[in-house]
C-alpha cells in the first residue's frame, strides 16, 4: 500500500481510537467511583488513589458523585477532587449550596486551598511560643476609649488581629455597645504574651459576669501570622479549637460584610505558606475580576501589577464605604484596594467622605490615604476645619494630608501653624506638622515667623521655630537657643540643640554661654548643651573645647578634692570630646578612669566614652575591658555606655537603636544594677510617649489616638 494511503488511514482512525480510549477511561472512572462504597477498606482506598491518579478526566464524574446517596462515596469523591486540585470559585459555589454533599465538599476544598486542613498551619500557640520573646525597648499601650476605637488602635498598633467565634458574637456585641473600654498592655504591645491577658481582662470586664458566656482569648497562628481567637469559655480548646477556628473563618469568608474581609485577610496567611495556592488564587481572580472574595484574597496575598490593574476597573464606592465599618482589618484591606489607584484617582474617590463623613476613624483613614492627592474644594474646606479639632489622631491625619498636598496656600499654612502652637510637642499633630515644615517650598515662607516664635515664651512655638531654623539659623538665632537650653523640656531642648547642626562659628559671648551650660550643676542640662556641641562642625568643637578646658581648670583649681563636683564631671565629658578629636592624652585619661578603682569616676567615664570612640569600636573595647583583671568596674562602665546610647536614641526618637542597647544593658548583672534599670525604664516611657509618625509609604498609621466615634 502506498505510504500516503497508510498515513491517511491512520489519521482517520486516530479520533476513533482517542474516543475509544476516553470511553474506556470514563468506564473505569464509573467503576472506581462505585468501588468507593466497597465493604473492604483497602478496595475503597485503592479506588480513591486510582481516581486521583487519573486526574482531570475523572473530575466530571467525581463532581456528580458529591451528591450520591452513599456518604462514603460523597466523602471519598470530595477527597479525590481536593487532591486533584479544586478551583476557588467552584469551592465557594459548593460551600453555599443547599446540598449537604456539595456544601461539605466546598468547605473541605477551601480548607485545603488555605492549608488550614494541616494542623501546623492553623493552631493554638504552645506555651513556649506564647512566652515573652524578648524584654526591653517595648512599647506599652494604655487607653480608655470607646471599644471600637480601642480595639482598632490595639490592632493597628500591635499588628495582631482579632477574630470572634459565632458563639461569642452576642457577648462581643455587648462589649462594643459599652461607652468606654479600659485596655492596658503593660509591656511590649507587639508581643502576644503581653496583649492576650490584657485583652481578655478588658473583654471580660465589659461582657458581663455570666460564667457560661465568659469570653476567652486564645493566641493562634495561621501561616506566619499570629491572631487572637475570641470564644466562650464553654468552647473547646487545644487541637479542637484550631479546627473550629478554621470552620469559623471559612464561614465568615462566605459572608458579604466586613467580617468576610477580615476572614480573607487571615485566610490569605494560610494560603501564603504555599506559593502554588497563592498563584492559583491570583490567576483565578484575573479570569474572574468581579469575584469579590478572590479580590480580597489577592490583595491580602500581595497585589502584583496585573491584580492592581484589575482592581482599578472595579466600582470603588463599596470599598470606600468599608472605611466606615469601624473594623480595623476591613479598613486596612480597603486601604490596600485604594492603594492600587494613582494619587489623583484616590483624591476623587475619598473627597466625599472627607467632606461629609462623621466617623472619626473613617475620616482619619481617608485623609491618611489621600496623602499626595488633591481633594475637592468642599473636602479641602472641611480639612481646614478639622485642623482645630481636639481629636489628635484625626487632626494629625489632616495636617499630614496638608503636608503632602500638591499646593498649600498661605492661609492654610497659617492655620496649621496656629493649630500646632496649641498642641503638645509629644502629640501626633505636632509630629505631622514637622513633616509639613520639612517641605522645601514651605520652609522659606516660615522663617520670619519662626524667628519671632523663637523669642517668645511658649515652648511649642519655640519647638516649631527650632524645626524651621535648623540648617538656617543665624548667630543671633543660636544665641537665643543657648539661653533656652536650660528648659526642663527634653523635647524642646533636643530640637533647640539640633539647630547647631553644622554650625562653624559662634561669637565669644555665645561660646561662653555654651561652656557655662557644659559646666552646669544639672546633669540633664549638661547633656543638652553637649548635644548642641556635638552637632557643631568639628572646627568649632575644637575651639569650644579649648575654652571649655580653661573654664574647667579654673573651676577645679589647685585642690581637686575641694573642687565643685560639676567641674569634675565636666572635665570627664570634656575628655570624651577631646578623645573623639584624636587627643591621645584625653583618651588615656578617660580609659584610666574607666579602669580605675573609683566606681563613681568609672561611671562618669562610661558616659563620656561614646564621644571618644565609634560605636562598634567602643563595644569591642568594652568586651575586652570586662575580661581584664584590672578593670574592677568594667560592668558599671559598660552599663553607663549603653545607657548613654539609649539617652541619645530617645533624643532623636530612634526606637531601633534604643531597643538594641536597652536589651544589651539589662543583661548586665552587677551591684546596684537596679539603678541603671530604673533610668532605662524612665527613658523607655519617654520614648513611648513620642509619636510614631508614619511616612509616605505607610499604608495606615500605627495607632490612631482617637477618643470619640463621631466628629462633634
Amino acid at each position: 500500500m502506498p505510504r500516503l494511503a497508510i498515513l491517511t488511514l491512520l489519521l482517520l482512525c486516530a479520533p476513533l481510537a482517542a474516543q475509544e480510549t476516553a470511553d474506556a477511561t470514563q468506564a473505569k472512572v464509573r467503576a472506581l467511583v462505585a468501588r468507593l462504597a466497597d465493604d473492604k477498606w483497602e478496595v475503597r482506598e485503592r479506588s480513591q488513589r486510582e481516581l486521583v491518579g487519573i486526574g482531570e478526566p475523572a473530575r466530571v464524574q467525581l463532581k456528580a458523585a458529591l451528591e450520591h446517596d452513599d456518604l462514603e462515596i460523597r466523602k471519598r469523591s470530595s477527597l479525590a477532587l481536593v487532591a486533584i486540585g479544586e478551583s476557588f470559585s467552584y469551592a465557594v459555589e459548593c460551600a453555599v449550596s443547599e446540598s449537604e454533599g456539595l456544601r461539605a465538599h466546598g468547605k473541605a476544598a477551601l480548607s485545603s486551598l488555605f492549608r488550614i486542613d494541616d494542623g501546623q498551619t492553623l493552631r493554638q500557640l504552645s506555651p513556649y511560643e506564647l512566652q515573652m520573646r524578648y524584654y526591653g525597648g517595648g512599647e506599652d499601650l494604655r487607653m480608655t476609649q470607646p471599644p471600637a476605637l480601642a480595639l482598632a488602635r490595639l490592632e493597628s498598633f500591635s499588628g495582631l488581629r482579632i477574630f470572634v467565634s459565632p458563639a461569642a458574637a452576642p457577648q462581643w456585641q455587648r462589649v462594643l455597645s459599652q461607652p468606654s473600654m479600659d485596655l492596658n498592655v503593660s509591656g511590649d504591645a507587639r508581643q502576644a504574651a503581653y496583649v492576650r491577658p490584657a485583652l481578655e481582662n478588658s473583654l471580660r470586664a465589659l461582657a458581663g459576669n455570666d460564667p457560661a458566656g465568659a469570653l476567652r482569648v486564645s493566641a493562634m497562628r495561621i501561616g506566619r501570622a499570629i491572631f487572637f481567637y475570641v470564644c466562650t469559655a464553654a468552647e473547646p480548646a487545644g487541637e479542637e479549637q484550631g479546627r473550629r477556628a478554621g470552620e469559623d473563618l471559612i464561614a465568615a469568608l462566605l459572608g458579604d460584610d466586613a467580617r468576610s474581609v477580615r476572614a480573607a485577610s487571615l485566610l490569605a496567611e494560610g494560603a501564603a505558606t504555599d506559593s502554588t495556592a497563592s498563584d492559583r488564587i491570583r490567576a483565578e481572580y484575573l479570569t474572574n475580576p468581579d469575584a469579590t472574595r478572590l479580590m480580597w484574597l489577592s490583595l491580602a496575598l500581595g497585589a502584583d501589577d496585573a491584580v492592581r490593574a484589575a482592581v482599578r476597573k472595579l466600582d470603588a464606592a463599596p470599598v470606600v464605604k468599608l472605611l466606615e465599618s469601624q473594623d480595623w482589618a476591613a479598613i486596612h484591606m480597603a486601604a490596600r484596594f485604594l492603594e492600587c489607584h494613582e494619587a489623583p484617582s484616590r483624591g476623587k474617590l475619598l473627597s466625599a467622605l472627607v467632606a461629609q463623613g462623621r466617623n472619626t476613624l473613617a475620616l482619619s483613614a481617608a485623609l491618611w490615604l489621600a496623602r499626595g492627592s488633591d481633594l475637592s474644594p468642599e473636602a479641602r474646606a472641611r480639612a481646614r476645619k478639622l485642623l482645630s479639632i481636639r481629636e489628635d489622631g484625626l487632626a494629625a491625619a489632616t495636617v499630614r494630608w496638608f503636608a503632602g498636598a500638591p499646593e498649600l496656600s498661605d492661609e492654610e499654612l497659617e492655620l496649621v501653624w496656629k493649630a500646632a502652637e496649641l498642641q503638645q510637642a509629644e502629640s501626633s499633630f505636632f509630629s505631622a506638622t514637622m513633616e509639613l515644615i520639612a517641605r522645601p517650598d514651605v520652609v522659606p515662607r516660615l522663617v520670619d515667623r519662626a524667628r519671632t516664635a523663637l523669642s517668645g515664651v511658649q515652648e511649642t512655638q519655640q519647638a516649631l521655630a527650632a524645626a524651621v531654623l535648623t540648617g538656617r539659623a543665624t548667630a543671633a538665632d543660636l544665641t537665643i537657643a543657648l539661653d533656652k537650653l536650660t528648659r526642663r523640656n527634653p523635647g524642646l531642648t533636643q530640637r533647640l540643640a539640633a539647630m547647631f547642626a553644622g554650625c562653624r562659628e559662634l561669637d565669644t559671648a555665645a561660646q561662653d554661654k555654651l561652656v557655662a551650660g557644659l559646666c552646669h550643676d544639672d546633669a540633664a542640662i549638661r547633656r543638652e548643651y553637649a548635644g548642641a556641641l556635638r552637632a557643631c562642625d568639628v572646627s568649632l568643637r575644637r575651639e569650644v573645647a579649648q575654652r571649655w578646658a580653661t573654664r574647667v581648670t579654673e573651676g577645679i583649681g589647685e585642690d581637686e578634692t575641694r573642687a565643685p563636683r560639676k567641674f569634675i564631671m565636666a572635665r570627664v565629658a570634656l575628655w570624651g570630646f577631646q578623645a573623639g578629636m584624636e587627643d591621645v592624652k584625653a583618651m588615656e585619661s578617660l580609659l584610666a578612669m574607666a579602669t580605675g578603682e573609683d566606681a563613681e569616676k568609672a561611671k562618669l567615664a562610661g558616659g563620656a566614652l561614646p564621644d571618644a570612640m565609634e560605636d562598634a569600636v567602643l563595644v569591642k573595647e568594652l568586651d575586652a575591658m570586662r575580661t581584664r583583671a584590672k578593670a574592677p568596674h568594667a560592668m558599671l562602665v559598660t552599663a553607663e555606655v549603653y545607657v548613654e546610647f539609649c539617652r541619645r536614641a530617645v533624643a532623636v526618637g530612634d526606637r531601633a537603636t534604643f531597643r538594641k542597647y536597652f536589651g544589651m544593658a539589662i543583661t548586665l548583672n552587677f551591684q546596684n544594677s537596679y539603678l541603671i534599670r530604673n533610668e532605662l525604664n524612665q527613658l523607655q516611657q519617654r520614648l513611648n510617649r513620642l509619636p510614631d509618625s508614619g511616612t509616605r509609604s505607610d499604608l495606615l498609621p500605627r495607632g490612631f489616638a482617637l477618643n470619640k466615634l463621631e466628629v462633634d
